[in-house]
């Protein structure tokens, strides 16, 4: 249904066997950003949330990084579970360096290639 050019789906004509990739730029900005539609998309899809930094800069008191990178993923683990998703973690260095170096490019190429992705949000 389309209503002011907005289009409705009806549950039974969502997409059904795709694999989904949902890319977040830290942990947690997956159910912020398309969480409802990977909610409906997961019982019938693949869907992976892709995480591409660790989001350390969280101010976290008492926490050196790698305990709140730790604590992070399992934000997103938690996260990813109530979804019914998967998580991958890109870890890109872009976080610290401010720029796309080409060993970020890797990985997301290497990703791409292993997951296949029909639908990308």
């Amino acid at each position: 249904m389309t209503t002011n050019s907005i289009k409705v789906y009806h549950p039974k004509d969502l997409p059904r066997e795709k694999t989904v990739l949902i890319f977040s730029p830290h942990p947690d900005d997956t159910s912020i950003s398309a969480g409802g539609a990977a909610l409906l998309l997961s019982p019938h899809n693949k869907v992976i949330s892709i995480v591409m930094t660790t989001g350390h800069r969280a101010k976290m008191d008492g926490l050196d990084k790698e305990q709140r990178i730790s604590l992070r993923e399992k934000e997103s683990i938690a996260e990813a579970k109530f979804l019914g998703a998967g998580v991958d973690f890109l870890r890109l260095d872009l976080y610290d360096d401010g720029k796309i170096v080409s060993k970020d490019r890797e990985k997301l190429m290497h990703l791409l290639e292993t997951h296949r992705p029909e639908i990308v949000f």
